[in-house]
């Protein structure tokens, strides 16, 4: 290859890095945002995530429990689940192949599950109620991070096992 023609290539492949660099600072970095909701979380605080209106399910706290209701069909009925029948409770997290979903498995005494996750209106406030309802549960702030690292990995953590104290790993 003559060298004008590499020195042609070098300068192209220079000037993109340039410019890709220079677009990225410019663009909003989402993990500036992340960065500090994680800062809030670890210092106890509710992360200040602005409020989404597109929600598929909502959970709905009561004092002996708490109900998940599908938004979109009216016509279907709530899952009820009274803290009571709660036997185990196991945060992790679902492999969605693009993004990962934060979940809280409930085991009952009939040895159903219930399933809830943070894109479910009322997550936080549920997650905020655990070591109150379920006695023993520890607060998110102590399992949030550990089941959210690595990324694309089940982490379980469990939070309640009635009867038994939950070890802390």
């Amino acid at each position: 290859m003559d060298p004008s023609a590499t020195l042609l290539i070098i300068g192209t492949a220079a000037g993109v890095v340039i410019l890709i660099l220079t677009a990225r600072r410019s663009i909003s970095y989402p993990g500036r945002k992340i960065d500090r909701y994680i800062a809030q979380i670890k210092a106890g605080e509710t992360p200040d995530i602005p409020q989404r209106t597109d929600w598929d399910h909502e959970i709905s706290l009561q004092s002996k429990g708490f109900s998940i209701r599908v938004l979109s069909e009216s016509s279907e009925s709530p899952i009820d689940v009274d803290w009571d029948s709660v036997v185990e409770a196991t945060a992790f997290m679902r492999d969605l192949f693009s993004t990962d979903r934060v979940c809280i498995a409930f085991r009952l005494v009939d040895d159903s599950e219930v399933e809830a996750h943070e894109e479910m209106k009322g997550w936080t406030e549920l997650c905020e109620a655990l070591p109150t309802s379920l006695p023993g549960a520890p607060p998110w702030t102590e399992w949030f991070m550990e089941i959210t690292t690595p990324a694309f990995e089940l982490n379980p953590r469990p939070l309640f096992l009635r009867g038994e104290a939950v070890r802390t790993p």
